[in-house]
């Protein structure tokens, strides 16, 4: 099975009456996690991983009512009763991605910024860092940063180690020999990583504009 890659902009649930619909139609375990949320960004977060993985799944011909969610001793979710289903998700500004593959994957979406050499400097390795100050123009250390960071972080989310393991005690290099990275520039002023198994994999791509129950 292809990996598929799916986008989509939170901001599509600006308007009340969608995300009313939208909230209404989440699962019992999603809607505790959206009332958990002060900020009505973070809400439009979490319910959009929802409408995403929905679609994902019904793309699979699982029925909603199918869907339950187990929690591995890392925190990773994963579905119970459909265990050749891997999915990962993450999000950065107005986007939110989720990944799905027949094999154990992660993911990362990350807003490019700014190089700040003392973020580098405090949670990449020694070589990493090296490597991106030798990089010939600003340009090139700033596309290295934003690089390492989502690769690492996709390995992290892949894993399912997450936060449990500090970002420069691995070089993404020496991992990157061991499994297969992809990385993307399909949305302007972000930069996307996948960490996955399959070196043969095709990779879909889906840019979600309508997942709300009742919209035109």
């Amino acid at each position: 099975m292809a990996v598929t890659l799916y986008i989509s902009n939170m901001h599509l649930l600006d308007n009340s009456d969608y995300y009313e619909r939208a909230y209404q139609s989440a699962s019992s375990q999603r809607k505790g996690k959206i009332d958990h949320f002060y900020y009505i960004d973070d809400k439009k977060r979490a319910l959009m991983a929802e409408l995403l993985l929905r679609e994902a799944l019904i793309d699979r011909g699982i029925k909603e009512t199918e869907i339950k969610y187990e929690f591995s001793k890392n925190g990773k979710p994963y579905l119970k009763n459909f265990n050749y289903i891997h999915f990962n998700i993450a999000h950065s500004g107005d986007f939110v991605i989720l990944a799905v593959s027949d094999k154990e994957i992660g993911c990362d979406i990350e807003r490019i910024r700014d190089l700040d050499i003392q973020i580098a400097e405090r949670f990449f390795t020694n070589n990493e860092c090296k490597r991106i100050s030798v990089a010939d123009s600003i340009e090139e250390r700033q596309r290295l940063f934003i690089s390492y960071w989502t690769l690492k972080e996709s390995y992290l989310k892949y894993t399912g180690e997450g936060l449990k393991q500090p970002l420069n005690s691995f070089d993404i290099d020496v991992i990157k020999e061991e499994l297969v990275f992809k990385e993307f520039d399909i949305i302007p002023g972000y930069h996307i990583s996948l960490c996955m198994e399959d070196k043969e994999s095709e990779i879909r791509i889906i840019n979600i504009s309508n997942l709300f129950p009742g919209k035109d």
